[in-house]
């Protein structure tokens, strides 16, 4: 599959996607069988992987599919974007409820999975809409929902760790990738940030190192051809660096 044709036009979150799943169609990525792993997914099964997932209209459409020999697995991906009305929930259903070519239901005999991949601060609240929705709909939490048979394993995944899985061992596109994805993250502070931030010391050693970048680009300079040594230029030539 050419993933030139797939992104032509994609940004963001769909850009992200598919080149995730590119990587994920190599079958000698060693990303893609730690990802798996994470996913609780035997790695030596071929696996059918597609973007944006057909599912019943006004149900949403998932980001990615995995389908393998007795495994289905449905994947969200979220940045910045909320979940629109039940989508977590209507995914569980479409899972439950799969048909064929011919608009038949499939026997739920496959292991089933539906993996939430978010930045780690907003798992809480894009479950907690989660489940206000499940038991206003469901009467119960969505955790209960899915534990109902045929149980669907819901797995909560930070994007943190993808881009950990991305650079270990990096192909130059797993690099890229891994960078897009940081790019679109919230910063945060942590807790060690800001411990750092509000020592009293800070100040004065971001200031020395001020001072100290702006003596190297002093020195040496060009002009006109020549070199103009300073302070730092006169010492190395005292040392006997000439």
């Amino acid at each position: 599959m050419d993933l030139f044709e797939n992104i032509a036009k994609q940004t963001g979150e769909d850009l992200i996607t598919e080149v995730l799943a590119y990587i994920l169609r190599n079958p000698e990525s060693s990303f893609r069988s730690e990802f798996f792993t994470k996913l609780g997914l035997p790695t030596e099964l071929n696996y059918n992987i597609v973007t944006q997932v057909y599912s019943e209209p006004g149900h949403g459409r998932p980001d990615l599919g995995i389908h393998g020999s007795g495994y289905s697995v449905l994947i969200e991906s979220k940045f910045g974007a909320g979940l629109q009305d039940s989508q977590l929930l209507n995914y569980v259903d479409f899972l439950r409820g799969r048909k064929n070519n011919l608009g038949e239901t499939l026997p739920n005999e496959d292991s089933l999975s539906l993996i939430l991949l978010a930045p780690g601060d907003r798992f809480e609240e894009l479950l907690v809409q989660t489940n206000i929705e499940c038991n206003a709909k469901k009467g119960q939490s969505f955790n209960q929902y899915c534990n109902r048979k045929p149980t669907v394993n819901f797995k909560q995944i930070k994007w943190q760790d993808i881009v950990t899985l991305l650079f270990d061992k990096p192909t130059e596109i797993q690099m890229e990738l891994g960078e897009y994805i940081m790019s679109h993250l919230p910063y945060k502070l942590d807790n060690n940030n800001a411990k750092h931030l509000s020592d009293a010391s800070f100040p004065a050693a971001i200031q020395a190192l001020y001072h100290t970048i702006k003596n190297v680009r002093r020195t040496p300079s060009l002009n006109e051809g020549e070199i103009q040594l300073g302070p730092m230029g006169h010492s190395y030539n005292w040392y006997g660096f000439k």
